[in-house]
């Protein structure tokens, strides 16, 4: 599996809401969230940036052009 690191925020504006996150501090992780969708996709957030596993329906995801076509929308 390839990670790609996407902003938190493209996360939400795309997928909803996430519907649990996990928090992690003085743990052997750096501090940390991990964050799960209803839909199976999960990510880890670092210092705003997070580690997309995307569920089959959203493997598009961690496809450069389908993220330079959805900011391009957004401009």
């Amino acid at each position: 599996m390839i990670f790609h690191q996407h902003p938190i925020e493209v996360l939400r504006s795309t997928l909803g809401p996430p519907v649990r996150t996990f928090t992690y501090q003085g743990s052997g992780i750096p501090n940390c969230e991990d964050h799960v969708w209803r839909c199976g996709c999960a990510a880890r957030e670092k210092s705003g940036l997070c580690d997309l596993t995307p569920c089959g329906r959203h493997a598009e995801l961690n496809r450069d052009a389908f993220l330079k076509a959805a900011w391009a929308v957004r401009r």
